[in-house]
């Protein structure tokens, strides 16, 4: 160490342990260790520092599927109405009815089957 050693204090070497020990000589007390303080640690210059910044993240763009609106039909409400016909009788056009109708095709069917078979 180079720093001289405080005022009262000396140096002396141990040729059985190859070490030096430390008298004060006002009091004569002896130590192994340095009055002067532990030795500061030798400079280290700071690492030196390489800040990487990482890349921003993927930005994914997601759609929603479309939605399709199927608009509501239409509801018509309509008033029921009464229709009212009002006729008197029908002259000139001979009325007979539904049993005339069905003699008619009878007879019709009848003079048709002769004609077609001659037995």
């Amino acid at each position: 160490m180079s720093a001289p050693l405080p005022p009262g204090w000396i140096s002396q070497f141990d040729p059985s342990s190859g070490r030096y020990f430390f008298v004060h000589t006002p009091t004569g007390q002896t130590t192994w260790t340095d009055p002067r303080g532990p030795l500061p640690a030798p400079y280290v210059p700071p690492a030196q520092v390489v800040v990487q910044q990482a890349p921003p993240p993927p930005v994914y763009v997601q759609s929603a599927p479309p939605v399709y609106v199927q608009p509501a039909p239409a509801v018509v409400y309509q008033q029921p109405s009464t229709v009212i016909v009002e006729s008197g009788p029908v002259y000139g056009a001979p009325v007979f009815g539904a049993g005339a109708g069905v003699a008619a095709g009878l007879a019709g069917g009848l003079v048709l089957g002769s004609l077609l078979d001659p037995w």
